[in-house]
Order: structure tokens, then C-alpha cells, then sequence
């Protein structure tokens, strides 16, 4: 809508977390059965939606080389900052910048829990190579600007910036609900 040509990173993080839960998602068999269509849903929409590269990434090497020739990296929303979920330098856009011209943004992160000092140190110091820098709340900004100079915008959720029309575009009509659902 914006005139940009955008690209979602086909990164695959691999930690022991995603193992445990797919672990846990391939013996549940009824959280299986459960979850499957709104897995297929959700994964036809993001196809549909939101290209990929690709390449799928699995090191910072890799998507340092993918996006070598962006003009634009762009990571945030979510969790990706919550230390009890992730620990991926990726989400920091931590690789080496090779384009001098590319801007880094982390656009509302979310940590989503309150940190310790130690940890806001840690998260700060990995913030070096992000060029344009918010966060989703208010106790991030703050904990950030302790061990920083540098200004942290607090920025709704990305859902929260288009209107209301455009997500009623995106949306498809449900002829057969699944068994069980929730209104």
C-alpha cells in the first residue's frame, strides 16, 4: 500500500524452546487436531500476505548475505525481545552492515516482562547496529534510556497503524467454522 517492495527474512531460529514445543506439538495429538485449522489458516494468509526470501536463513551469515541489498531492515513487534522466549542476535540485526546506506529499525518490540539491571544491560548492548530504536511499552523505553543516551520512542503495535477497512480487505469470509470456536 506504502509503494515498497517488502520482504519477510525466512529465518529459522533454532533453539530449545521451538524443540520442546514441537516436541510437545507432535506427541499432543488432540492439540494437533485441535490447532490444525488455524495453523493452515494462518499459514495460507502469511503466504498469500507477506513474501519470503527465498533462502531460508539459519545463521547471521546467511542473513547478513540475504539482506545485504535492502535498502530497509526492519525488525519488531511481538515478543522478539523477551529474553524468556527468544535469544536470537538476529533480532537485534546483529551482523555485520556491509550497505552503508541501510537503515536498521526496530519497530515496537516487545519484551513484554519486566527485566532485571542485568538484563536491560544485556539488552542494551545489543542494540549497537539498530539505527532507528522503539519499543512497544512504556517499562522498556524506560529500562533502555538507564544505560542509554539514545532517545526509545514507545510505538503501538504495527496491527494498530492501517484502518480499520484495510484488515476487512485482508479478510476472508469462513463458510464452514471449525467444531469448536470462540466469539
Amino acid at each position: 500500500e506504502l509503494s515498497h517492495d517488502g520482504k519477510r527474512v525466512n529465518w529459522r531460529f533454532d533453539s530449545i524452546k521451538a524443540f520442546i514445543f514441537s516436541v510437545y506439538t507432535f506427541l499432543n495429538w488432540r492439540f494437533r487436531v485441535d490447532r490444525r485449522w488455524l495453523i493452515r489458516s494462518f499459514s495460507h494468509f502469511v503466504e498469500q500476505e507477506f513474501p519470503l526470501s527465498d533462502k531460508q536463513c539459519r545463521t547471521l551469515e546467511e542473513a547478513e548475505s540475504i539482506t545485504r541489498d535492502f535498502d530497509v531492515l526492519c525488525v519488531g513487534s511481538d515478543q522478539i525481545w523477551n529474553p524468556s522466549l527468544f535469544n536470537d542476535d538476529v533480532y537485534f540485526l546483529n551482523f555485520p552492515k556491509r550497505n552503508k546506506k541501510q537503515t536498521r529499525i526496530a519497530y515496537a518490540p516487545s519484551i513484554a516482562e519486566h527485566l532485571k539491571k542485568e538484563e536491560y544491560k544485556r539488552l542494551f548492548s545489543r542494540l549497537g547496529n539498530i539505527d532507528k530504536l522503539s519499543v512497544r511499552e512504556p517499562q522498556g523505553a524506560d529500562g533502555i534510556a538507564c544505560y542509554s543516551d539514545r532517545a526509545v520512542k514507545v510505538m503501538p503495535d504495527p496491527t494498530f497503524l492501517v484502518e480499520l477497512d484495510f484488515w476487512r480487505q485482508m479478510q476472508n469470509k469462513v463458510e464452514v467454522l471449525p467444531k469448536r470456536f470462540i466469539l
